[in-house]
């Protein structure tokens, strides 16, 4: 068994020079710039402009290209190394538009010269001839381990985990160690720990290099190791293991398979990208929109998208469109009460909203459970109902003061109240009756809470107008 284990990367990390940030702060130049070296296919002077330039920046000067420059540039920028980096940082649906007008050996070069979670994440997106034309230039070795992540659910450590780490056997003395990560040199491009490992993979503990600078050059890795590694299998999903990292301020955890024989890591730059994506989803979410819809997806995608919801939220306006219709004859005889009818909507979506966005983020970070459902409710209840009182003592001075009419008060405050506290209770419910269907608590909540307040609050304030002002003689 060897004495230790790091697979090569070949992943460069140029150190940008502080007059390409200058020049980034005036992007419009760059651009302007770089659109008439690539119309005159000038590459040497791109060359020299960009080798120093971080690929997240190269990145977002290509979003700003036309695709036709952007592969072009692309082009130029692999054979400065340079180009699976600046591929990686692209946005989404950018990034997938772009890569249609790449060639299989591109593509290979890109899965080589990327971390392999990275490489599977976006070659699982290519159509499947492609996939195969891509694979068939890969080594074995390299096809069988993105095929081995590429086999993992989407939102699951083994999606995101790194197959490749360090690692050293216990009775590895710290010089011997220390001369080890020397002699790999440059191959390894960030050891912050080192795993021990025992001779069948399974995890003795974790070594910190500041660990090994302070520690005797005699003394073993098995005796200075911290045995108490936090650990997680490919199938934990990923925001579980966010929620790892962040209760035990980790930077590094490490993906064990069944038999506790360490598979991989997940690195603390993994976890950002999905609290990037959980923060994307949850936006989205709650205006029913899907993740997958960004600001480079084609027309036609973002139509097809988001046209089942707005339909969805097209039938609940003609609810709430008959709700008003069945008191039209009211609302003619007191013209007011038209005036009136915004405001309860209103106040109700704004304290519903209020409601849902504190219960979703509760799911999300697993402080609203089952056990604690009820009493959330009646919380938010009780909020609601506050809030109630307060608002709807101060719309019915509005609403008596604005026309001169006591009773015009009487019905705004108490229409306001009323929707207030249903709002709170459809805010607080809906998520969670959404949870119980297995169903994502945020998608679509937004539109059916609308529809709640609005229908609620127009057939409150008409219906308690349609009883009152027949009885105090107003019609």
């Amino acid at each position: 068994m060897p004495e230790y284990s790091a697979k090569k990367r070949f992943t460069a990390s140029p150190k940008p020079a502080a007059n390409a940030f200058v020049e980034l702060k005036r992007p419009e130049r760059l651009i302007k710039l770089l659109r008439q070296l690539l119309t005159s296919g000038d590459e040497r002077k791109i060359e020299s402009m960009l080798v120093r330039v971080h690929p997240a920046d190269i990145a977002k000067l290509i979003t700003l290209l036309k695709i036709e420059h952007a592969r072009q540039l692309i082009r130029i920028l692999f054979k400065l190394r340079k180009g699976a980096a600046t591929v990686s940082e692209l946005p989404s649906g950018f990034r997938e538009e772009l890569l249609e007008g790449l060639d299989a050996p591109m593509m290979a070069e890109f899965a080589r010269r990327v971390d392999p979670d990275d490489a599977a994440d976006i070659l699982e997106k290519l159509p499947e001839e492609r996939l195969q034309d891509v694979l068939r230039i890969l080594d074995i070795e390299e096809v069988q381990e993105l095929r081995a992540l590429m086999a993992y659910a989407e939102d699951s450590a083994g999606a995101i985990m790194n197959p490749e780490f360090f690692s050293l056997r216990p009775d590895i003395s710290v010089d011997a160690a220390t001369e080890i990560i020397r002699e790999q040199g440059e191959e390894l491009r960030e050891v912050f720990f080192v795993f021990v490992l025992s001779e069948d993979e399974k995890i003795v503990g974790m070594v910190s290099m500041r660990e090994m600078l302070l520690a005797h050059g005699d003394s073993l890795l098995g005796d200075i190791c911290d045995s108490n590694v936090v650990t997680v299998t490919p199938d934990t999903p990923e925001e579980t293991v966010a929620d790892q990292m962040a209760k035990y301020d980790l930077v590094v955890v490490a993906v064990v398979d069944n038999e506790d024989r360490m598979i991989g890591v997940v690195t603390v730059d993994d976890i950002i990208d999905v609290l990037k994506e959980a923060a994307t989803e949850d936006l989205y979410s709650m205006v029913a929109l899907d993740e997958d819809d960004r600001v480079f997806s084609t027309p036609g995608r973002s139509v097809a998208l988001r046209l089942p919801w707005l339909t969805l939220n097209f039938v609940t306006a003609l609810a709430a469109a008959f709700t008003v219709s069945m008191f039209e004859n009211l609302i003619g005889q007191v013209v007011a009460l038209a005036a009136m009818m915004p405001i309860v909507a209103g106040m109700g979506g704004n304290s519903g909203s209020q409601t849902l966005t504190v219960v979703i983020r509760g799911l999300a970070l697993g402080e609203l459970q089952p056990v604690n459902a009820r009493k959330a409710v009646l919380k938010e209840v009780t909020v609601g109902v506050l809030n109630g009182l307060v608002l709807g003592a101060i719309g019915g001075l509005f609403g008596w003061l604005w026309k001169g009419q006591w009773w015009l008060g009487v019905l705004l405050g108490s229409a306001i109240l009323l929707n207030l506290c249903v709002a709170a209770l459809g805010g607080a419910v809906i998520p969670l009756l959404l949870r119980r269907m297995r169903l994502d608590p945020a998608l679509g909540s937004q539109i059916f809470l609308t529809t709640l307040t609005d229908v609620f609050g127009f057939f409150a304030f008409l219906g308690l107008a349609a009883w009152l002002l027949p009885r105090i003689g107003v019609i």
